[in-house]
This record gives C-alpha cells, structure tokens and sequence, in this order.
C-alpha cells in the first residue's frame, strides 16, 4: 500500500498541487507570505501556544491578514482544525 501511495504521489502530486493553489489562492498567498517573511527575517518563529513546543506551524485565522498568524505544533494544529480527533483519541487511549 504505501509503494502504491508513493507512486501515485509522485505521479500525481505536483498536478493536485497546482489545482488546489487555483482553488485555494488566498491559501497560497498567506502560506507564501509567512515563508518569505520567516526567511527574511521579518518573522520569527514562535512556540506552540497551547503546549510550548518548537516544532510549530503557523495557523491562520483570516488569509487577508498572512502575517497575522496563531503558532501551533502539529497536533494542536490538527486539533484545531478537527477538535473531534482529540475526543476519539482519549477513547481509543481508554
């Protein structure tokens, strides 16, 4: 299963992401603006703020403000976005 997910990745994947850059452009101009601004030092990478992890991503609120951004590692990130992950986690931990 995974070979099969990798080739179809590396098939596929420049073509999926292309057409969702189209679909989603205000994604891809604020996702844009963040990584030159971190790499011209205009912003700095924070830490979590739920957990004070560095190993963060930056999270949007409005797209229309691309520097205005939330920082959060990856699972508060995820949880954010699907707050029932972490409830079916604590079951499954159960």
């Amino acid at each position: 299963m995974i070979a099969s997910l990798l080739e179809w990745k590396a098939k596929h994947w420049f073509e999926h992401q292309q057409r969702h850059r189209a679909k989603y452009p205000e994604k891809y101009k604020a996702r844009t603006a963040v990584g030159n601004a971190i790499r011209d030092g205009r912003l700095a990478r924070g830490v979590c703020k739920v957990c004070s992890s560095l190993d963060v991503h930056a999270h949007h609120d409005d797209y229309s403000k691309p520097l205005e951004v939330t920082w959060l590692c990856n699972k508060h990130h995820n949880t954010h976005h699907r707050p029932w992950i972490e409830e079916y986690q604590q079951v499954a931990a159960s």
